[in-house]
């Protein structure tokens, strides 16, 4: 199967899953390296115009450094009314190891920690009810990832799976009504599970000699339990609110990678 097929069975599967929630993912990050003294930075957009950086370099052989940050102002989509729709600001640190399993294969894994703050608004319209909160959050994050990486000679896919605690440090929500009345939520810990696929093009040249790469991305982030949805109680005003932070997020992405120097050929690697 292609990478571009990978890719388009991948969100398929991913978009009947996809709901809202305050926690606010970043892409999962899997750098493509094989060899010490490699590294790239690379730059993408989330379908929320959320932009997101990140950036990868291997000192010594079988060791990565890490670091991802995205920042959204809250800049009005459809909501002139609400400046604060949306925004977000974060950032991630971490290491781990990379191993190259034959000529075309990577597999890498990392552990790390991050901070993040979000304020969104959070809508849900159903026939005997209409929610529509105004929520923010802090929460620190640490975060243990494992994947895997096929490289081609014009492109490459890399697939893994991430699991995140999140401790939240503040989490309020506030009546979008006439109310606005704010609701001081519980700050209990979740664990997230993260899947995700990259998938990246050359820009010209072979993959391996290339200095840059177009990439697509996507990731589904759940916990379990998960959202009780409108069978929530809604006589119970805070339990009713919390449940929102419990949905599932859905990354879509696409973005450009700059290496910062020509990667080893995959037949190098034999």
């Amino acid at each position: 199967m292609s990478a571009s097929c990978l890719l388009s069975v991948s969100i398929a599967l991913l978009l009947g899953l996809s709901a809202c929630t305050v926690y606010t993912p970043i892409q999962p990050h899997a750098p493509l390296i094989r060899a010490r003294g490699e590294g790239e930075i690379s730059g993408h957009v989330e379908a929320s115009l959320r932009p997101e950086i990140q950036a990868a370099y291997s000192p010594v052989s079988h060791f990565l450094l890490l670091a991802s940050g995205t920042w959204r102002p809250g800049f009005p989509i459809g909501q002139e009314e609400n400046p604060y729709y949306f925004r977000t600001s974060q950032y991630e640190v971490g290491a781990g190891t990379y191993w190259t399993l034959g000529p075309r294969w990577v597999a890498t894994a990392t552990a790390g920690f991050g901070t993040a703050q979000v304020q969104r608004r959070l809508s849900e319209f159903g026939i005997l009810l209409a929610f529509s909160n105004d929520y923010e959050a802090k929460y620190r994050k640490k975060y243990g990832q494992l994947g895997l990486a096929y490289q081609a000679e014009y492109a490459a896919v890399s697939f893994g799976y991430r699991l995140v605690q999140v401790k939240f440090t503040a989490l309020t929500s506030t009546d979008g009504g006439t109310t606005n009345m704010v609701y001081q939520l519980s700050l209990n810990e979740q664990l997230r599970h993260e899947p995700y696929v990259l998938v990246r093009y050359s820009l010209g040249s072979p993959l391996a000699q290339s200095r840059w790469q177009f990439q697509l991305g996507s990731a589904l982030s759940f916990c379990i339990p998960g959202r009780t949805g409108n069978g929530g109680n809604p006589f119970d005003p805070v339990a009713f609110r919390a449940q929102f932070n419990q949905g599932n997020m859905l990354l879509l992405n696409a973005g450009v990678v700059y290496c910062l120097k020509k990667r080893s050929a995959p037949e190098a690697a034999k």
